[in-house]
């Protein structure tokens, strides 16, 4: 079962009126002054820092542009979450899809279904170098990138696949590579939502009948199909997110069942040993740095619960389902 959350019509909605409102000569850094009324955003698609002290997540919430003690303009983008305390300050305005650099300078994130980096100066306060703010995608619609090990590639997934009597473009529809300039585009497979192997010469995806599968970089004619969790029925679930571990013997994903509420599973590297790891309804996770830990969006869509739109913590052996954000509603 497929399904659509109100928070990301509304967090699209403040992204769309932010964009018209700067156009492009967007500085990230300049305050848009909006309807303070507007309430917090719940948290969507998050990155943990390799320090592991900060997230980054995508949110909306009003802000103290000058620093008078009144919230008086509205923030919708990428956020830092402080990971001990649940502390929010806001990073860059108007984009998603936030991936750390593997040194955590840099940030790949997509505006327009286009993939930018962008150099992070701080932090604590959270400051970028909006100078730095390259664009290395300019057709297509590009989203979820991904770091290689080196820093030197950027994987993301185009999803312009032409139609049954139209074959796509060049370089288009599937798992693409990119360099950190923008230059070499390349098209490793035909699939979604790609990670990288610690050793940089592999790539995870979401492939055809929802199954995970690893492809060499640099020959894409070897591809291994590591799950069979459709076999029976091809639209038995809907996967998502493959991750490898920091260590690379296990890789965390999304599961959403046709028919159940949707969590993350684990599983060995090579595809065995699969079994749930979370509580029902995570989902947009993304691995602490040491290993130990996955932080998750909670959400359950059919009623509001507490802690709904959250991020929260459980260990990656499945103990312990912690909440570390608890923002308020002001009305």
């Amino acid at each position: 079962m497929k399904y659509i959350r109100k928070a990301n019509f509304a967090f699209l909605f403040v992204l769309l009126v932010s964009f018209l409102q700067t156009g492009c000569k967007q500085n990230p850094e300049e305050p848009i002054f909006e309807d303070d009324t507007l309430e917090p955003l719940y948290f969507d698609h998050l990155a943990w820092h390799p320090a592991g002290e900060w997230i980054a997540v995508e949110h909306g919430d009003s802000v103290d542009s000058d620093q008078d003690g009144k919230r008086d303009a509205y923030f919708g983008g990428i956020w830092l979450v402080d990971a001990e305390t649940g502390a929010t300050q806001p990073l860059l305005r108007g984009f998603t899809l936030p991936a750390w650099s593997p040194d955590g300078k840099k940030l790949a994130l997509v505006r327009g279904a286009q993939i930018y980096t962008i150099a992070i100066t701080s932090l604590e306060p959270a400051r970028v170098d909006s100078s730095s703010l390259r664009q290395l995608t300019f057709e297509g619609r590009n989203f979820f990138p991904a770091w290689s090990p080196d820093g030197e590639w950027i994987a993301y997934d185009n999803t312009i696949c032409g139609s049954a009597v139209e074959p796509p473009p060049p370089n288009s529809c599937g798992v693409l590579l990119i360099d950190k300039n923008g230059q070499n585009r390349r098209l490793v497979s035909r699939g979604r939502f790609p990670d990288w192997s610690i050793d940089g010469d592999h790539l995870l995806y979401i492939g055809l009948y929802n199954e995970i599968y690893r492809a060499n970089r640099n020959d894409t004619s070897q591809v291994a199909k590591l799950t069979s969790l459709n076999q029976a029925d091809i639209y038995a679930t809907e996967n998502r997110y493959p991750r490898y571990s920091p260590d690379g013997t296990k890789i965390a994903f999304y599961s959403q069942p046709r028919v159940g509420p949707p969590a993350i599973w684990l599983m060995n590297s090579d595809g065995s040993n699969v079994r749930k790891v979370s509580p029902d309804y995570a989902e947009n996770f993304d691995w602490s740095p040491d290993g130990q830990l996955l932080a998750f969006i909670f959400w359950n869509f059919f009623k509001a619960v507490p802690g709904n739109g959250q991020i929260w913590f459980i260990n990656a052996n499945g103990i312990g389902p912690k909440q570390v954000t608890f923002f308020q509603r002001r009305r």
